[in-house]
């Protein structure tokens, strides 16, 4: 198996397990917060929801914007307020990072990728990161659901 089609399997499990949490929280749930300054289980996944777009495009670019510029994805946040929406945004997204991830031809993985942060590593090193980044986001999520009461694994 190419790492290409290993990192879009990874992609896709982690969002299948996502979609799978958020379609288990109760309406009443969904955008409950722990305190003020914290996130919903709803906003979590729309963040992932977004982050995977913007990661479908640096992978299929191969460039990543400055930090000021990745991060004016959290202003469409708002418009991802509800479950349906959500579960959507996940879908499509995630749909167009996996076709990237499999696009991605053999001679592109050496190819470097710099980071806004200012980590600078071969593309292949990447592939997995919206993984990643989704299964982190799983964990708070199901934290959040341990928090109001959901003690079902």
């Amino acid at each position: 198996m190419k790492v290409q089609e290993a990192a879009a399997l990874a992609t896709e499990k982690s969002v299948k397990v996502l979609l799978y949490t958020i379609d288990r929280t109760p309406d009443d749930r969904l955008t409950w917060k722990p305190c003020e300054t914290a996130r919903s289980a709803l906003e979590v996944a729309a963040e992932c929801a977004l982050v995977t777009g913007n990661w479908a495009e640096i992978l299929q670019t191969g460039a990543c914007p400055p930090q000021d510029v990745y991060f004016q994805i959290f202003s469409r946040m708002s418009a991802i307020s509800t479950r349906e929406q959500v579960v959507q945004a996940l879908q499509d997204e995630t749909s167009r990072l996996i076709s990237v991830l499999r696009d991605i031809s053999d001679e592109r993985l050496q190819d470097n990728l710099t980071v806004f942060w200012g980590e600078s590593r071969p593309i292949l090193s990447w592939l997995h990161w919206v993984a990643i980044h989704n299964t982190y986001h799983l964990g708070q999520i199901c934290y959040i659901q341990r928090l109001y009461g959901d003690t079902v694994d």
